[in-house]
């Protein structure tokens, strides 16, 4: 069966037929002729012949239909081909014909030596390629140090190119190549190339380990552009590289106790040197600190107060959340005392409390409790005093362990009048003769986004006194008048100007005929939405103080349509 694949895929109604009677013959030490024909009728157009050598192609040819035989020239003395044809029509190609082989003729005479030498150096190689005559079969090459060194190593080669690696860098070599065939060798060729100067080997290295890290450090070498710096565990860990341009590096997450290998070359733009190598242990991670003593809590309606016992470290995290399922951590806090304090809880709450010993090298296991924040207790010793007809004092003192920026809130019943920080408030335009219930409540904002939290109510019953002075008199010459089937228009004479003894009016409360108590300053008062068939029997009180009220002035309105026509 061919070794070839076939150059396409053929549908019965574009199917070309391949060549038949295909041989070959050797004519030369470096031709073989080919020849083929065709079934009649099949319409081709011309023929492709493929040759190649143990499996390796060498060349090809597309032949015209006029002719059914060729030569193939320039080939190796003494050396078996394998070749196939294609039948061409068109842009369609047949599948393969059956292989044929055929071995060239033995040389008759020593090949002619390489022509057209090229060398291209990297740092540690030389790619060779050249021209050849066609009686050779095959190429013999050689190498050593530049003039005239002992040969270092030696290859074949059945093709015109050929690669020796392993070589130095910055070194001159020469490299000698021969044609050969069955007769014999050629005289060599010559050429000589200096490979790649790449950057000495750097000296000096060295590091310096800690834990987890290890700074490495070597000393300059002239021409590098920059370093390489490779490391991995030894033995035959998984390598890092790392590039810099100092002459040093740290190496970080490396592990406790642990040998590390580092190697480091010098690179420029014709390559890298050869590693210096060193091996380095990291060194061993001390223990954790040891877990802190049992903890001793207080606590307040706001704070917590943790203090534990030895071992004594060089530093703590402790920290609170509440006490429920979720346990999350509400704060966590380093120090270096042996207690911790915790304030603006939220009080009549479980806590939970851990004390971790903190020190370089981790966190120990943490020492856990839990304890409850006390009732919020609410302002004590509430008093009420100085009390009038409209006004009194309260005074009350803070709860125990209230903070600084404690604040109250002060209430009328259930109206909250004010918030202050102070510890008295004076009440003021209240009903004479009347009973009242004031309290007074703490409030403090929360810290770690517990919001603002209440003490109880603390409360006090009084009642103010009956209004005693000179009472206002009722405004005088009363007047009411429709001015449209809605509208009407109020007014009156002030007390003050009729009376010596009456004191200034501050206002005035108009009521009755069912709407709501209107307060204004001064008369003229136009009252509006009226019905125009209704009556309205309206009062107007003087009012001098919040307690010194008049007795009413009264007038009736009259419906808009009984009043007389003009």
């Amino acid at each position: 069966m061919s070794s070839h694949q076939d150059e396409s895929s053929v549908s019965p109604a574009t199917y070309v037929a391949a060549p038949i009677a295909i041989s070959a013959t050797a004519q030369t030490e470096s031709s073989i002729a080919v020849t083929w024909g065709y079934t009649a009728g099949g319409g081709h157009t011309g023929t492709r012949l493929k040759w190649s050598t143990s499996g390796a192609p060498v060349g090809e040819f597309d032949v015209p239909i006029t002719g059914l035989r060729y030569v193939i020239n320039g080939l190796r003395p003494e050396t078996r081909y394998q070749i196939q044809a294609f039948g061409l029509k068109g842009s369609e190609v047949s599948p393969a014909s059956k292989d044929v082989e055929a071995t060239t003729k033995p040389g008759t005479s020593v090949p002619a030596p390489p022509t057209s030498l090229v060398a291209t150096p990297s740092k540690n190689s030389m790619a060779l390629t050249w021209s050849g005559p066609a009686d050779a079969s095959s190429y013999k090459l050689g190498y050593g140090l530049a003039p005239s060194g002992a040969v270092i190593g030696t290859a074949t080669s059945s093709t015109r190119a050929h690669t020796f690696n392993g070589l130095s860098a910055g070194t001159n070599y020469y490299f000698d190549i021969r044609s050969s065939n069955n007769v014999g060798d050629s005289s060599p060729a010559r050429i000589v190339k200096q490979t790649l100067q790449v950057p000495a080997t750097p000296t000096g290295l060295r590091a310096t380990p800690a834990i987890s890290t290890m700074d490495v450090e070597w000393t300059a070498v002239t021409g590098a552009v920059d370093y390489l710096i490779r490391h991995g565990i030894e033995p035959g860990g998984a390598v890092t590289t790392l590039t810099t341009r100092l002459f040093r590096e740290s190496l970080t997450n490396l592990s406790p106790n642990t040998l590390y290998f580092i190697e480091v070359s010098a690179r420029n733009n014709n390559g890298e040197s050869s590693p210096a190598r060193i091996t380095q242990r990291t060194l061993e991670r001390p223990a954790l600190p040891p877990k802190p003593g049992s903890l001793h809590v207080e606590t307040t309606h706001d704070a917590v107060t943790v203090i534990w016992g030895p071992p004594q470290s060089a530093g703590y995290m402790v920290s609170i959340g509440i006490d429920n399922p979720q346990r999350q951590v509400l704060a966590s806090v380093p120090t270096t005392y042996m207690n911790h304090r915790f304030q603006r809880l939220r009080p009549d709450t479980r806590y939970f409390i851990e004390v971790r010993a903190t020190s370089s090298t981790g966190e120990s296991e943490p020492a856990v409790s839990s304890a409850s924040t006390r009732t919020f207790q609410a302002p004590q010793d509430l008093s009420v005093s100085e009390v009038t007809d409209e006004s009194a004092l309260l005074r009350w003192n803070s709860g125990d362990d209230y903070l600084a920026e404690t604040q109250y809130e002060v209430y009328l019943g259930n109206q909250r009048l004010a918030t202050l920080s102070e510890k008295s408030y004076r009440l003021t335009g209240l009903v004479q003769a009347t009973d009242h219930e004031v309290k007074v409540r703490a409030r403090v904002g929360g810290n770690y986004g517990l919001g603002d939290y209440f003490s109880g109510y603390t409360s006090k019953p009084f009642k103010t006194m009956a209004y005693t002075g000179v009472r206002i008199c009722s405004p005088g010459n009363l007047l009411g008048a429709r001015n449209t089937a809605s509208r009407a228009v109020l007014s009156w004479d002030e007390p003050y100007g009729t009376c010596a003894l009456c004191p200034n009016a501050v206002g005035y409360e108009i009521s009755g005929g069912g709407i709501t108590p209107i307060n204004v300053t001064r008369p003229p008062y136009e009252i509006t939405g009226l019905v125009a068939t209704r009556e309205y029997l309206f009062e107007v009180r003087a009012r001098a103080s919040t307690n010194n009220i008049s007795d009413p002035t009264m007038v009736l309105v009259r419906a808009f349509s009984a009043m007389p026509a003009d």
